[in-house]
């Protein structure tokens, strides 16, 4: 019943498209657009999130080398 009614609206929108002279895409390339359409919205906010996360692993690295420097002054410090 579901796809019957699908049918009969594109052919419908078919028949009003051919009424003013536009080409119809096939509706499974209508979806397909919105499809790719929202998933590069997705891998756009994943790709924010991994960037996010480099980041912040960059700063724990650094982080991680000042306290070695440190470190190292101290016991040199020490030593002397």
């Amino acid at each position: 019943m579901y796809q019957r009614l699908v049918k009969v609206v594109y052919t419908n929108f078919e028949w009003q498209c051919g009424l003013l002279g536009i080409e119809v895409p096939h509706p499974n390339k209508l979806f397909a657009r919105h499809l790719t359409r929202h998933g590069k919205e997705e891998e756009e906010e994943e790709e924010e999130e991994e960037e996010e996360e480099q980041q912040q692993k960059k700063k724990k690295k650094k982080k991680k080398k000042k306290k070695k420097k440190k470190k190292k002054k101290k016991k040199k410090k020490k030593k002397q």
